[in-house]
């Protein structure tokens, strides 16, 4: 776990969904591995600069970029990091 201006950050990897409750019709196809990672909860006061800073450490990753709201102009709590691979 990591500390960045006094939030914990954790990483919590996606399950894989229970299917037994499905239709039996229904396709269920999985999806391919992304090099784009989702970032949510942050706070709203968090800039591109200081999230970069926090992801500098981190190999392999190109980009990392606030979610901005198109009509306020202010940060809307989630982000997204581009990386180089999947691994």
């Amino acid at each position: 776990m990591q500390t960045f201006e006094g939030r914990r950050l954790t990483v919590q990897y996606a399950a894989a969904r229970n299917t037994s409750n499905r239709d039996p019709g229904t396709r269920v196809t999985a999806s391919q591995p992304s090099r784009t990672l989702f970032i949510g909860n942050m706070a709203f006061d968090m800039s591109d600069r200081e999230l970069n800073q926090l992801f500098r450490e981190t190999r392999n990753v190109i980009d990392v970029r606030v979610a901005i709201d198109r009509r306020t102009g202010q940060p809307r709590g989630f982000a997204h990091a581009d990386f180089t691979d999947v691994e």
